[in-house]
C-alpha cells in the first residue's frame, strides 16, 4: 500500500511539475516583455491632454449645486466636458474628515444640473475630442458594449461603455463612460498585442478569469503556493 501511495505521489509530482515548469518559464519570458510594454492604461496626463481648455465664462450656478457652502465635500475636479465646465466629485474624502451625505457624481456649472447618461451622438464628440487632441486622425466608428472587455476589465462599475475604434495607421481605440463622459482607457495595436505575451498570461489576466474577481485571486493564490512547494 505505501509503495503504490509512493508510486503515486511520484507520479503526480512529476506531471505537476511539468506543467509548473512551463508556467513558471511562460512567467519569466512574459516578464521580459512587460519590460518594454505593460498592460494599457489611461495616465491622468494622458486624460488632461484630451480635454478642452478650461472655459468658466457664462459660469456658474452654484446655488444649484447639491451641498452648502459650510459643507465638507470629497474630493473634486472641474473640467470641460462637451463644451460645458463639469464639476465631478471623486467620492474620496479628505484624510480625517468625516463626510456625510457628500454629493457624487459629476455636474454642469452652466445650469447646476446633475451630468446624464450620454446618448451615442455625445459619448462620440467626447472620443473626437480626446483624438484630435492627441493627433489621432481617422474615421471613428463606436459601439456600445454589453460587458466588459479585455481592456477595461477594471472599469465594469463605470458603465455603460462605448468602444470608439479611430482607424488610424496605431489601430488606436477608445473608451468613453456614458454615464460620466469620461474617457476611461485608450489602446493601440502595439500596446493590445503586447500584452498578450505579457501583462496577460504574466497576471493570469484573461478576461473570462479576470472579470470572476474572486475566482482569479483563488486561482493566483493557489496556483502561487503549488510553484511554492514544488
Amino acid at each position: 500500500m505505501i509503495r503504490l501511495l509512493s508510486r503515486g505521489l511520484l507520479v503526480v509530482h512529476r506531471y505537476l511539475g511539468v506543467g509548473v515548469g512551463l508556467l513558471m518559464t511562460l512567467w519569466c519570458l512574459s516578464g521580459f516583455v512587460m519590460l518594454y510594454q505593460g498592460f494599457p492604461s489611461l495616465t491622468d496626463a494622458e486624460r488632461l491632454e484630451g480635454l478642452q481648455p478650461l472655459d468658466l465664462s457664462a459660469c456658474c450656478d452654484l446655488d444649484r449645486l447639491p451641498f452648502t457652502d459650510d459643507q465638507i465635500v470629497p474630493g473634486f475636479r472641474v473640467e470641460m466636458l462637451n463644451g460645458d465646465p463639469v464639476l465631478r466629485f471623486s467620492g474620496t474624502p479628505r484624510r480625517g474628515a468625516a463626510v456625510q451625505n457628500a454629493p457624487t457624481g459629476s455636474f454642469n456649472l452652466r445650469t447646476g444640473d446633475p451630468v446624464k447618461t450620454l446618448d451615442d451622438a455625445q459619448v462620440r464628440q467626447v472620443a473626437a475630442e480626446y483624438a484630435a487632441r492627441h493627433g489621432l486622425e481617422g474615421a471613428l466608428v463606436g459601439r456600445r458594449l454589453d460587458k466588459v472587455d479585455q481592456w477595461t476589465i477594471q472599469a465594469g462599475r463605470r458603465a455603460p461603455l462605448y468602444q470608439i475604434a479611430v482607424n488610424d495607421p496605431a489601430g488606436s481605440e477608445i473608451y468613453v463612460s456614458a454615464a460620466s463622459g469620461e474617457v476611461v482607457q485608450d489602446t493601440n495595436r502595439r500596446e493590445r498585442v503586447l500584452s498578450w505575451f505579457g501583462a496577460i498570461p504574466h497576471w493570469l489576466y484573461p478576461t473570462v478569469l479576470r472579470s470572476n474577481g474572486a475566482l482569479w485571486t483563488q486561482v493566483v493564490i493557489w496556483t502561487s503556493v503549488a510553484v511554492t512547494c514544488l
